[in-house]
């Protein structure tokens, strides 16, 4: 996998940064937090740390200002005089001390000694846990470059070490009192110093026999390890480079320009891998070589030149992008706003090199973040690393028939992405990297695909499982750019962004909810699942500032299962997740009633009464959550509303309305049975739904077409077909039974023709008729139980008729008369009927035994037939009629063969003449003749 392995030497640094805006970074050496690039020591402390000679302490200090012992300095010396690869194994010391006060420094120590660096104390003691002075540190090092025989013999032993050294240039930037502890950062400065030194070289001997010696010609620390030393910066390390083309490298090559020239190293056979030289490419380097038996330039040793500096731009700091700049959100900056200047910039997004003309489109990254390079220290930028992410919230993980590729759904977006098996995966935790497998990635996983630009195919995914759960959101900024979940701050990614306003799933955000968010491998927030086990739903009946209906309470609700009373907490009262006062809630409570009340004749008696969500806190309510008029989706949420005439016919946990399905219920949903006096506490009861029974109710919260709360507010009043018949009204009387007064039906059943066509039946309340208004001559439906009638629903209303129109039916259902057709059809569940005004023609086929209506619809003369059956019931009402004249009612066969006997053409002739006929399931049941 070649693009990558930048990208994840980043990663760890920018994951704990890009939560906060910022313009530039000063690094400190090697991860040091303590020593800044403008501390005295940077150079020499990022050198030592980088070659692994000098360490920092384990909070990620170097404590440059702290003292050393003797010990810890010998082991440094050490370090930066023996070869490469060099292991210090002695485990006996020659100091009488060391093994009892420093054992773990023995093998250094004692190296220090056989090179003549250290040579202890007259007691034979080395005191490895005394601070090292200065003129200590000075002679050791002086002896490490073999100057130790030329150093002049003084009064005061170390002042000769200290002249030489001066000599020498080792003191550079190192100066320091000689009795005086050398601290940390000083150590660190004449290592450095002694590294880059020449050290002496016998070259014979004088006249008395003593050695003569002289200045080498490299460095201290390229003649110990046989080294050269060069820098320049990193053009190409195998098959990646800074400019498109083949870079015609093997796998374990990399070129390097210095000056005008270009070189060509290696890293077989040396310490390094050539994915640890990929993290270089495009760096200003020292690179120390060796030469190999086969004439190739052999990698000892690489390291960051401290003229690189590196910048860091966020996706969403992105401001405008051009061909020579890119403007960037700096709160540091006078007007808000800075820039970084490029002119010959070389760009590679996620290790792969993009086509020179398309350095804006890749700049403008919506995901991921920029680390721009200026390696010269010119101010001018010359490298970005574009590390561009598409994201995902994997909604399902689905391999093909024979596992050779995976398809992954975004759970928000809806939309998949098909990947090999095989493509690169890596799991992210806590700022470190795991290789994963395609195969592990699990439902609600934050996905980073990362794309190669020169080649679609080098892909690798980033998998993230890191989540903040059940956090309340304590800030928001109006710009969502940071998100404060309890006591951190996040920052939102571009793919958060692109979905908030998602339907789905719920991703806006505000004071007081509760979430679990989904992070990215940089820590950003990708998606949230917003907490609702928190918040039970109720239905209010009742609130008050100094007591609710019940005396001491402020609300008074039904949880569902019984009536309770509850107070409301003193401080941090939230209703819809803003703070508000106790008595607030009366008013927010009003205008939700208002609004669940609309359109619910007969259901409106309490003005605060209606659905909420709450919170409760020791036994209070600490917040409401409610129906705002808004439909936000942080209030509660009123999805499908009663409209006063389509009422919801429930069949195995679905309503429908009109035959098309509206919601479902499920054994989660909270549903709410409330009687039509709110105030009636013994009529809450818990109930059930019965099929095809029609209702008036109210659905919340509808999520994947599932309610999760309903209010039912009582039976639709219309009668269904299958519990009930059809009659026409001839009066309606007042009686008493059994000591109280209620209403009698005195009706023709015109479904039949018998002798007792008459009939009566009373009503189980004294308004059972009136109150739905029923009079004479309507066509009704009634349901009887036990005996008396239940309830009562009118089909046509008599009273609405006027014959003296023509072509002007009023409907007091609602239809409208069509002048065109001549003719109403009004249709209600499985109700039916047809009317209009004309001349009704009978005209039976005898001889093939059908028999047939024929209506001639007034001035339209629009004709419509019926078929009927012989025994199909023909009422007719004469209005102006007397009480014992109201209706004339036959069979259809006979009424017929008595006009067919006074004439050819049995017809009811007029046309003032209105007809309705009352059909179930498509087949009529009967006819009414309005005269």
């Amino acid at each position: 996998m070649k693009a990558f392995k930048r990208i994840f030497a980043l990663v760890i640094s920018l994951a704990i940064i890009t939560s906060c805006a910022f313009s530039s970074v000063v690094f400190a050496a090697d991860g040091m937090t303590d020593v800044a690039e403008d501390h005295i020591y940077y150079k020499a402390i990022y050198d030592l740390v980088g070659k692994g000679i000098i360490t920092g302490y384990t909070d990620g200090t170097f404590k440059p200002e702290g003292n050393i012992t003797r010990a810890e300095f010998c082991a440094i010396i050490a370090r930066a005089d023996a070869p490469n690869g060099h292991v210090f194994t002695s485990t006996k010391s020659s100091f009488s001390d060391v093994a009892s006060q420093a054992e773990w420094a023995i093998g250094y120590i004692e190296y220090a000694a056989s090179r003549n660096i250290v040579n202890g104390f007259e007691d034979g003691t080395f005191r490895p846990n005394e601070n090292v002075t200065y003129a200590q540190a000075v002679k050791m090092i002086v002896c490490a470059l073999n100057y130790g025989a030329v150093a002049e013999k003084t009064e005061v032993w170390y002042q000769g070490y200290l002249n030489l050294a001066m000599q020498l240039n080792l003191t550079k930037n190192a100066v320091g009192a000689p009795d005086a502890p050398a601290v940390r950062g000083l150590v660190a400065q004449l290592t450095y110093n002694m590294n880059n030194t020449p050290s002496a070289v016998q070259t014979g001997v004088d006249n008395e026999g003593n050695p003569i010696f002289s200045v080498g010609n490299s460095s201290y620390e390229n003649e110990v390890n046989g080294t050269e030393t060069i820098e320049g910066q990193v053009i190409a390390v195998s098959d990646e480079a800074l400019e498109r083309g083949d870079t015609d490298l093997n796998r374990y090559q990399a070129e390097i320009k210095h000056g005008s020239k270009t070189t060509i190293f290696t890293v077989s056979g040396s310490s390094y891998s050539i994915d640890d030289i990929k993290e270089y490419l495009g760096y200003y380097v020292q690179i120390s070589y060796s030469e190999n038996n086969s004439g190739e330039y052999v990698i000892e040793r690489i390291k960051k030149d401290s003229s690189n500096h590196e910048y860091t731009i966020n996706d969403n700091e992105i401001v405008s992008v051009s061909s020579s700049s890119i403007e960037y959100y700096d709160d540091d900056a006078k007007n808000g706003t800075s820039e970084y200047k490029f002119d010959d910039i070389k760009v590679l997004r996620n290790g792969g090199t993009i086509d020179p003309d398309a350095i804006e489109e890749e700049l403008s990254i919506t995901n991921g973040n920029i680390v721009f390079l200026d390696y010269d220290d010119d101010g001018d930028m010359d490298v970005a690393f574009v590390n561009s992410y598409t994201t995902m919230w994997v909604g399902k993980n689905q391999p093909n028939t024979k596992k050779t590729e995976y398809t992954i759904t975004d759970k928000l977006t809806e939309t998949s992405k098909t990947f090999k098996y095989n493509v690169a995966v890596k799991n992210a935790s806590n700022n470190s990297f795991t290789e994963g497998d395609i195969a592990n990635i699990t439902k609600d996983s934050v996905i980073s695909i990362a794309v190669a630009a020169d080649d679609e195919d080098d892909i690798e995914i980033i998998v993230s499982k890191n989540t903040v759960s059940s956090v309340e959101v304590k800030g928001v900024d109006e710009t969502y750019n940071e998100i404060k979940l309890g006591e951190k701050v996040y920052t939102a990614s571009g793919y958060y962004f692109d979905n908030i306003d998602n339907t789905k799933y719920p991703q806006s955000l505000k004071y007081g909810d509760k979430c679990t968010a989904y992070l990215d491998f940089m820590g950003k927030i990708v998606a949230v699942n917003k907490a609702q086990s928190t918040n039970q739903y109720g239905y209010v009946i009742e609130v008050g500032t100094t007591g609710g209906m019940k005396g001491t309470c402020v609300v008074t609700l039904y949880n569902g299962s019984s009536i309770v009373n509850y107070d409301i907490v003193e401080k941090g009262f939230k209703i819809n997740g803003k703070s508000a006062n106790p008595e607030d809630l009366i008013d927010e409570i009003e205008a939700a009633a208002e609004r669940a009340n609309a359109n619910k004749s007969g259901h409106t008696n309490n003005e605060r009464a209606a659905l909420v969500k709450y919170e409760l806190n020791n036994g209070m309510i600490k917040a409401i959550y409610l129906d705002d008029g808004t439909n936000d989706i942080d209030t509660v949420k009123l999805s499908v509303a009663y409209d006063g005439t389509n009422s919801f016919k429930y069949s195995s946990n679905k309503f429908t309305a009109q035959n098309k399905d509206e919601f479902r219920v499920s054994s989660n949903t909270k549903v709410f049975f409330v009687p039509e006096n709110r105030a009636d506490d013994n009529k809450y009861t818990r109930a059930s739904f019965v099929a095809n029974d029609l209702y008036i109710i109210d659905a919340y919260d509808v999520e994947d077409g599932v309610a999760k709360a309903v209010v039912v507010y009582g039976k639709e009043a219309k009668i269904a077909a299958r519990t009930s018949k059809t009659v026409l009204v001839k009066a309606i009387e007042n009686v008493i039974e059994d000591g109280k007064t209620v209403e009698q039906l005195v009706y023709e059943d015109f479904t039949t023709v018998s002798s007792d066509q008459e009939k009566t039946i009373n009503t189980k309340e004294e308004d059972t008729l009136s109150s739905v208004g029923v009079g004479k001559g309507d066509v009704i439906k009634i349901l009887e139980n036990d005996g008396v009638i239940e309830k009562a629903m009118i089909i046509f209303d008599a009273s609405e008729l006027d014959l003296n129109k023509d072509n002007d039916v009023l409907d007091p259902n609602g239809a409208k008369y069509d002048e065109d057709k001549g003719w109403i059809k009004h249709v209600t569940g499985t109700q039916y009927y047809y009317a209009t005004y004309g001349e009704v023609v009978f005209k039976p086929d005898l001889d093939n035994g059908v028999n047939n209506i024929e209506i001639v619809c007034g001035d339209s003369e629009e004709i419509h037939n019926f078929t009927v059956s012989d025994k199909i019931v023909v009422a007719k009402y004469n209005k102006k009629a007397s009480d014992n004249e109201f209706f004339e009612i036959a069979y259809f066969d006979s009424l017929v063969a008595k006009k067919d006997a006074e004439g050819d053409n049995p017809a009811v002739e007029g046309n003032k003449i209105l007809i309705i006929s009352h059909e179930i399931n498509s087949v009529i049941q009967g006819i009414i003749i309005y005269e």
